[in-house]
């Protein structure tokens, strides 16, 4: 006895026989898809459907009409950009050499406003040497005053690069702007006070441009044994040993 079953598959029904028999081709072809009732048959074909071109839909170069540029454009563009950057290159290489000229001139002469400063103070000077030559050997007179317009001279043109020397005398000892030439036994002063400048200090702006050569006090040193056993006894009995 022949049982027909239904098979159900993603194309439509297909039917088979369960006795080990196979659908016949022309039921098979029965089977095949049948478009939906009211559609028109240019909609369900498939080679008639539109194809997108590209993510979204967008159109390639080619569809709108542009080409890509050949070998000979590529090359040329190659070129320009090759020598723009030559150029830029030459130029850079130039300003190099000129910054570089530039610093050292700047250098060289960096202290030409002091120097002709130091011009007027050396002429000051030379005119206080040949008064002292017209005057009076044993006579001071004549060349104190303009010796001391000299140092006051020199001293305002340091002021205007920033230098100013510092005082010393009577200041505790520091050695970040004193140099210890020599120490003093001194009981009047506390220990390491600058009780004689050797050498002025000069500052400038907030470094210290020279320390001062100074002598420093420190406490007198302890008595000898020898005195310090003997300072106990009577005049007498020192006198009999």
């Amino acid at each position: 006895m022949m049982k027909r079953i239904r098979i159900n598959s993603g194309y439509g029904d297909k039917e088979a026989e369960a006795a080990g028999g196979v659908a016949p081709a022309d039921d098979a072809a029965r089977h095949e898809s049948v478009p939906p009732a009211g559609a028109d048959a240019a909609d369900c074909d498939p080679s008639e459907a539109p194809v997108e071109s590209g993510r979204g839909g967008a159109h390639s170069p080619a569809d709108a009409g542009e080409t890509a540029p050949d070998a000979e454009t590529l090359r040329k563009r190659a070129e320009e950009y090759l020598d723009t950057l030559r150029r830029v290159q030459a130029d850079f290489d130039n300003y190099r050499k000129r910054a570089r000229k530039e610093k050292a001139e700047t250098i060289r002469y960096a202290n030409r406003e002091m120097i002709l400063k130091l011009l007027d103070v050396l002429d000051n000077l030379e005119r206080a040497v040949g008064s002292a030559a017209r005057c009076d050997v044993n006579s001071s007179r004549c060349i104190a005053p303009g010796v001391e317009m000299i140092c006051r001279q020199f001293g305002e043109m340091l002021a205007e690069y920033g230098v100013a020397p510092f005082r010393s005398k009577d200041e505790p000892f520091d050695p970040a702007r004193h140099e210890c030439v020599y120490t003093l036994e001194r009981e009047d002063v506390p220990e390491n006070t600058v009780v004689e400048e050797l050498q002025r200090g000069y500052l400038m702006h907030d470094g210290v441009l020279r320390a001062a050569r100074v002598a420093a006090s420190r406490k007198p040193s302890a008595p000898a044994p020898c005195e310090a056993e003997g300072a106990g006894k009577p005049a007498e009995a020192r006198d009999d040993e």
